[in-house]
């Protein structure tokens, strides 16, 4: 039977009086055999200390690297780099190989002085764009620095505080809703970085809120457009449900001069897409705790799902800024309770008229929706000419009843004046019963 003397314990005392007790018979026995033992271990020892000396010399023992002499770009449980420093790396010489603009875009066209578009990323971490037709219609320059989201995508954050989502293909790019081509290869850009060294770049405030949390939409209007919740991600991607998770999808997103830059990919769902890739421009702006984008407003995901909140610039009328709230959802034939406030956001003073709330079908289209039957007026309210100075309100309640079924416009009017000319401001809604 075999016996496994790996695994069986050893007294150390025991084994050293067996060991002595060999050598003496050894010894006496067999004399001979020592001279031909301590020949091999002299033997063996010179070969020791001959290929510790070789291989100390051409650095072949292994060495164990401590924190500090280990490369930022390496990973310490794997012998070659990441991914992702790999990515980063091959961005980084993409990016600044070459400025990028659209002349091949407007080459030949009939158009009267069209908007040549050029932008430079350098490896001495500077950038600079401009937009020019007949006049100049932007520019920017500062220091820049990106991150990375696969091997052809990412964002670039610059001083300025924006923060662009960008990806590659082949000779094009897309950068913050722009399409542009390889144009002129940068060659000397002075003192240069690599894409591990470029010179820090804060990211601003309104960017790390945006990405700080995930966003719901606080109603139920015009959900075949705009997605029940979003996420901004770091990496200049987001992710968007829609029609409260019916459908899902990813894409681009940039952050620039106030403005959001979303790219629709190519899927259906926002109604308005048909199944092309097309981008979206919106303002966007932090009131509170809420987020005002592409004209609707969003809140932390822990917002009350029961309170529904309506925001709206009445159409940009940078007057009065309306806010409606509601018990969601909104039931056909179920009285709902509308508290509304209207705001003077505007440095002059602003004199109410009128207030109307109304309800049309709707049947949708190739195009979108039209009007298909009655307009029922809802509410409506006089308000003989209340005068409101900048900063202050007028709130008022109503009760709603909403009827039959499907989707309907859902319109509200406020009939005002500034300082110099009457306003009819409203919003159209979609809603779905």
């Amino acid at each position: 039977m075999e016996v496994d003397n790996y695994n069986q314990p050893v007294n150390p005392s025991k084994s050293l009086i067996q060991s002595q007790s060999t050598f003496r018979s050894l010894i006496k026995n067999q004399k001979g055999s020592i001279l031909i033992i301590l020949g091999v271990l002299f033997l063996v020892t010179v070969i020791g200390v001959v290929g510790y000396l070789l291989a100390t010399k051409s650095n072949l023992l292994p060495t164990k690297l401590s924190n500090k002499s280990i490369p930022s770009n390496f990973d310490t449980t794997s012998s070659q780099p990441t991914a992702s420093s790999l990515d980063k790396g091959t961005l980084f010489d993409k990016l600044t190989a070459n400025t990028w603009c659209n002349k091949d875009d407007i080459s030949g066209k009939s158009m009267l002085a069209p908007t040549a578009k050029n932008y430079a990323f350098t490896k001495n971490g500077t950038y600079k764009w401009s937009h020019f037709s007949d006049y100049p219609e932007g520019s920017g320059q500062g220091n820049w620095n990106f991150e990375a989201s696969g091997s052809d995508s990412g964002v670039i954050f610059l001083s300025s505080g924006d923060a662009w989502g960008f990806v590659i293909k082949s000779d094009r790019i897309s950068l913050a809703g722009e399409r542009l081509g390889k144009c002129e290869a940068i060659t000397d850009s002075g003192n240069t970085y690599t894409a591990d060294n470029l010179p820090r770049v804060n990211t601003s405030d309104l960017f790390n809120k945006l990405t700080a949390k995930k966003w719901k939409k606080t109603n139920d209007l015009d959900l075949f457009r705009l997605p029940t919740e979003i996420e901004f991600l770091k990496d200049g991607k987001y992710v968007a449900n829609f029609n409260n998770g019916e459908c899902s999808q990813a894409g681009l997103w940039s952050l620039r001069e106030g403005q959001t830059h979303r790219e629709e990919p190519v899927k259906d769902c926002d109604f308005r897409s048909k199944g092309e890739n097309y981008s979206i421009n919106s303002e966007v702006k932090l009131d509170g705790d809420l987020l005002v984008f592409e004209s609707s407003l969003y809140a932390p995901t822990e917002y009350p799902s029961e309170q529904g909140l309506i925001w709206s610039d009445l159409r940009y009328s940078n007057k009065i800024v309306m806010k409606i709230k509601y018990k969601r959802p909104i039931k056909s034939g179920v009285s709902n309770v509308f508290d509304i406030e209207l705001t003077n956001v505007s440095k002059e003073n602003a004199v109410l008229k009128s207030l109307s709330i109304s309800q049309t079908p709707y049947k949708r289209t190739n195009d979108g929706f039209t009007t298909d039957g009655e307009v029922k007026v809802l509410a409506t309210e006089n308000f003989q000419n209340i005068d409101l100075t900048s900063g202050q309100s007028r709130e008022l309640t109503k009760n709603i009843t909403f009827t039959g079924s499907g989707e309907s416009e859902l319109k509200i009017n406020v009939n005002f004046e500034g300082k110099t000319q009457p306003y009819n401001g409203y919003e159209s809604y979609v809603l779905k019963l």
